[in-house]
């Protein structure tokens, strides 16, 4: 199987092979007056001065036809005919041929093309003189254009000149007042845009004290709500001593009633006890889970302020560091103005973004104070309500 590198050079053959042109008969003598003859490739190019690769190229690119099949002992000769050499290049030295018959051909010729050769320069001496005169006479005449030339180039130049810097003190005069106008315009918003920046530290400062009195207000609440539980749960307890000692009074005359009278006051009494230390053991894992989640969430608040007290740092000091680079050059005002109207409604973005997170975060707060008070209205009235249908029951009793 051949290689890719055979069936290159294979196709590079067959390219070549196709462009080689073939003939059969020599010339006749009224086409070749000299006379035709047949000869090698290698003397073709002895007799023509020309090297033999390139007498092979001229065979391979067509400008040569040569005859159809081999010749020589071995046949390896390829021969083309004298009038088709002498087109592409002249025939300098017949006796440089290998083959004798090579060598006598067309010794005639060269004085013939000796003296071609000598009409030919005559001809060229007297054409290059004249060439000489006529480039002398139009360098002349140039140079006295160009000189004229030179000297309107220069009035006009000067005239041009003095009008380009005129017109560009002008629009430099323009651009600077336009650019001041928009310098002043930026000092403006940045003015504005810092004293908004200062409004909003002083909302998140009052939403975060805000914070902290809900936050006292609902531990006042809580302990309040402890409180009169307490209270409430000491009055029930002496209203059932009281109730106790009455029944005890009433049910002295019969002994049935009284020992079972004697043990639902005691069961009573337990179950109190057990419910009372329910409800000291939930009120205080509900406002330990409470001041958890509060302490939590202000200390996610502070830090949220911090990081945007931080970046509104950053940024007070990006806006300032433009500034400075606008007061550089009036080349790069254009690109400072860009670059702080990009920063600025960045950071507004992210102020607004932050805003809006604070503001969920404070919704969320309310809605789990509001969940917590109603778990705390629910667990009072878990509390009140079982004791109040037993102390009725025992004054039926």
């Amino acid at each position: 199987m051949d290689t890719p590198r055979q069936r290159k050079v294979q196709r590079e053959q067959a390219d070549k092979e196709s462009l080689i042109k073939y003939i059969e008969v020599l010339r006749s003598a009224e086409e070749y007056p000299p006379g035709d003859a047949w000869m090698s490739i290698t003397d073709a190019a002895r007799v023509t001065r020309t090297s033999e690769a390139m007498a092979r190229r001229w065979v391979t690119s067509g400008r040569l036809p040569i005859k159809k099949g081999v010749y020589g002992i071995p046949p390896k000769t390829r021969l083309v005919r004298l009038s088709d050499v002498a087109q592409i290049r002249p025939i300098i030295d017949p006796t440089a041929a290998i083959s004798d018959g090579t060598r006598k051909l067309d010794l005639p010729s060269i004085p013939r093309q000796q003296a071609q050769i000598m009409q030919d320069y005559q001809r060229i001496l007297s054409e290059t003189a004249t060439l000489k005169t006529t480039v002398a006479q139009f360098t002349q005449e140039l140079r006295a254009s160009l000189r004229g030339g030179l000297d309107a180039l220069e009035k006009r130049l000067n005239t041009e000149q003095s009008r380009l810097t005129n017109a560009f003190e002008q629009q430099f005069g323009e651009l600077r007042e336009r650019l001041t106008c928009q310098l002043e315009e930026i000092r403006s918003t940045v003015t504005a845009h810092y004293s908004e920046l200062e409004w909003h530290v002083t909302e998140l400062t009052n939403l975060q004290r805000q914070l902290q009195q809900a936050h006292e207000e609902l531990a006042a609440s809580i302990t309040l709500q402890n409180q009169a539980q307490r209270a409430y749960l000491q009055e029930e307890t002496h209203r059932l001593d009281a109730e106790r000692q009455t029944q005890a009074e009433r049910l002295e005359a019969v002994s049935a009633q009284l020992e079972h009278v004697i043990l639902t006051i005691d069961q009573t009494g337990r179950d109190l006890v057990a419910l009372e230390k329910r409800q000291q053991a939930a009120l205080g894992s509900q406002a330990q889970t409470f001041k958890a989640i509060t302490e939590q969430m202000a200390r996610d608040f502070a830090c949220d302020l911090q990081q945007l007290e931080r970046d509104q740092a950053q940024d007070v000091a990006a806006i300032n560091r433009q500034i400075e680079s606008i007061n550089i050059g009036l080349e790069q005002v254009n690109d400072g103005i860009t670059e702080a109207h990009r920063t600025a409604e960045a950071s507004r973005a992210a102020q607004e973004s932050r805003i809006s997170t604070l503001e969920q975060r404070l919704e969320h707060e309310r809605t789990v104070r509001y969940a917590l008070e109603q778990q705390l209205t629910a667990l009072t009235q878990a509390v009140t309500q079982p004791g109040k249908p037993k102390g009725r029951q025992r004054r039926g009793s």
